[in-house]
């Protein structure tokens, strides 16, 4: 299915922040992936003011409001299992995942589709992590699901059988994001990332993209920015340099509005 036909594609965003008011960044994510998706499905994880839902609502009339308990992989299952179901669920050919959880993309989504529908893969992100002693696994603020996956009886028993009743973020992480790829790659699937585009790059290629978020974006043609690059600690307090050439390399090499993120960070980070 190409890029220009998107009948049957469903794309499914998870907005969850616990600031107040939304941010265009956001907006802009919705906007890059309404030219993608012909249905949007959007889920509030927490509290949210009545104004910044009537926002949303110009994006999809379908809007659902839960708790944040299981976090991104608690409502995925919400959608899948109680939205959903199994039987309209295989009305669908393509599934697009994804939160608000980062800046960009600073390359157009129907690029990324075009050249990642060329791999005739089962399911694929936008970057996969990597860790020494880990088995590497695609990060899940963006994942796609393709048809024979997503209509697989694989693919509903693993929503099923998720352990979504957590509070803590590394229990969903465990259960719900590393699980995702190691489950589906150890029957079979295959799957790969925009950013690595063979197994030679995956292995030769890796970049933390949080410590090393503009050495990502030169190297790897990173598509957009983690938030959590931006985070204060004693740990990243080193790594600053790279946060400020990421900005100017998203200003100067790229379409992207940089106000987007400066605004944010500042509400965010007080900086």
């Amino acid at each position: 299915m190409g890029t220009s036909d998107l009948t049957n594609r469903l794309g499914i965003f998870i907005y969850y922040d616990e600031l107040p008011g939304i941010e265009n960044y956001v907006i802009y994510i919705l906007k890059e992936i309404k030219t993608v998706v012909n249905e949007l499905i959007i889920v509030v994880n927490g509290k949210i003011a009545e104004v910044d839902l009537q926002l949303l609502e110009k994006y999809t009339p379908y809007i659902y409001r839960r708790g944040n308990r299981g976090f991104d992989g608690g409502a995925y299952q919400y959608v899948i299992c109680e939205v959903l179901g199994q039987e309209k669920l295989c009305r669908y050919s393509q599934v697009v995942l994804v939160n608000n959880s980062f800046y960009g993309p600073f390359v157009p989504m129907v690029k990324i589709f075009g050249e990642m529908e060329m791999q005739k893969l089962d399911f694929w992100g936008i970057n996969s992590y990597f860790c020494e002693g880990i088995r590497p696994f695609i990060e899940s603020y963006f994942l796609v699901i393709e048809r024979k996956m997503l209509h697989s009886l694989n693919f509903w028993n693993f929503w099923v059988e998720l352990e979504s009743d957590v509070e803590v973020i590394t229990e969903t992480i465990h259960n719900f994001e590393w699980r995702f790829t190691w489950y589906f790659e150890d029957i079979g699937y295959c799957w790969n990332v925009y950013t690595d585009k063979t197994d030679e790059r995956r292995k030769g290629e890796a970049l933390d993209i949080y410590k090393n978020p503009y050495s990502a974006l030169q190297k790897i043609q990173l598509p957009v920015l983690k938030r959590k690059a931006f985070e204060w600690s004693e740990a990243r307090k080193y790594i600053f340099n790279e946060t400020a050439r990421a900005l100017d390399y998203i200003y100067y090499e790229t379409n992207y509005n940089i106000d987007y993120v400066l605004h944010d960070i500042r509400k965010r980070y007080g900086r």
